[in-house]
């Protein structure tokens, strides 16, 4: 409740998860920041589904961590019915 207290107050608020806090406020969303590692890992909790019918991709780009030769793309999201706002 204090953290939706705080986003009603600021114009743009970012949420970081884990996976319980992603879901709680997915819903009140109106863009997404994802950053997709392209390599598998072992893992029992992932990021919720990004529903290509509520979200549309705004924009791309493809990154790669030189060090590590680790991949990624950052995705931006924009909700498709922009008018969910915390109340």
């Amino acid at each position: 409740e204090e953290a939706m207290q705080h986003c009603r107050e600021d114009e743009e608020c970012f949420v970081v998860g884990g996976a319980m806090v992603y879901r709680q406020f997915m819903p009140f969303a109106n863009k997404l920041y994802i950053t997709w590692v392209h390599r598998a890992f072992e893992a029992d909790t992932f990021y919720p589904e990004i529903d290509p019918e509520i979200w549309e991709e705004s924009e791309r780009v493809k990154c790669s961590d030189s060090e590590a030769s680790l991949p990624y793309t950052f995705v931006t999201y924009i909700r498709r019915d922009n008018h969910h706002q915390i109340r």
